[in-house]
């Protein structure tokens, strides 16, 4: 007889990982679709380095998960739009030293003159830099070894 807690167990198993499949799949396909985007001049408004635990405060040189948090303004045909993205799809990159986060903060200085990316299709949905970029490699890299094991226990199980 099939355990029903096993059975039940397994097909919510399966319903999330096929959401993070397809939420992965989403954020790659965007930041794909992106390179060919047009842009817009825009101009920076915000820029700041901030740490998840706290928006405002970082001590030392060394924290966990430090980001860059960058906004910005561009018209397109017509309409002001206010984006913050600066990569495609729903990841963010982090930092482990407040010396590279600034870093890239500074490459967006207040008030600096950017090209802005926007969707054809939606144009509030606006970015920095199309493309894929590391974040999205190290995901399908991740999904490809997950869909592996997956695929084995799955063989070794029947």
């Amino acid at each position: 007889m099939v355990d029903v807690v096993q059975v039940l167990s397994s097909i919510v198993g399966a319903a999330i990982f096929g959401l993070l499949i397809y939420g992965s799949f989403k954020s790659v396909r965007k930041a794909w679709m992106s390179r060919n985007w047009q842009s817009v001049a825009g101009k920076i408004t915000k820029s700041k380095v901030v740490s998840p635990s706290s928006s405002d405060n970082i001590i030392g040189d060394r924290s966990r998960g430090l980001q860059v948090q960058v906004e910005y303004l561009a018209e397109i045909e017509g309409v002001s739009r206010i984006g913050d993205a600066i990569h495609a799809g729903f990841m963010t990159q982090s930092y482990s030293r407040l010396k590279k986060a600034q870093s890239k903060a500074d490459d967006y200085p207040v008030d600096k003159t950017i090209d802005v990316y926007y969707n054809p299709e939606d144009h509030s949905d606006l970015l920095l830099d199309p493309g894929l970029w590391i974040g999205h490699y190290v995901l399908i890299i991740f999904w490809i070894i997950m869909l592996r094991l997956f695929g084995y226990l799955f063989i070794v199980s029947v």
